[in-house]
């Protein structure tokens, strides 16, 4: 069962590829994530919003925006994702499938890239090299 947390290590894993630096553990990330949660009030999110100019506001944007106003989304169609990870029982090892989505300022979706494994692959590594590949 995919987590919030593991959305955000295959962010980390390919904003790190970019920037061409070492990339948080997947442990780092649980760990921050659940400071997160600890620390903010979750109750609502906080959506972007646009100018009177229709330009969405910049403090609201992620890193992994595009200038086209693209927004690349892992998603899990059979995943489920939690907010605590002290409540998930996440194997060591598990198939796994990694897609991107765009998401349009008109909040349409569209495929970017997706590939998986029924066998089982080792959490971390796999969510390293598929969120890349894909």
């Amino acid at each position: 069962m995919a987590t919030i947390a593991h959305c955000a290590f295959c962010f980390e894993t390919i904003t790190s590829n970019l920037e061409n630096r070492q990339p948080l553990s997947l442990s780092e990330i649980e760990q921050l994530w659940n400071q997160y949660n600890e620390d903010a009030d979750l109750s609502e999110p906080e959506l972007p919003h646009k100018t009177a100019a229709g330009k969405i506001q910049a403090e609201n944007i992620s890193p992994s925006s595009s200038s086209s106003g693209q927004k690349a989304v892992p998603s899990s169609s059979s995943a489920k994702s939690t907010t605590s990870l002290q409540s998930t029982n996440v194997p060591k090892e598990a198939p796994m499938f990694v897609t991107w989505d765009t998401i349009s300022n008109d909040d349409s979706k569209r495929l970017r890239g997706c590939i998986g494994t029924f066998e089982p692959y080792e959490l971390e590594e796999g969510l390293k090299t598929y969120a890349k590949i894909a």
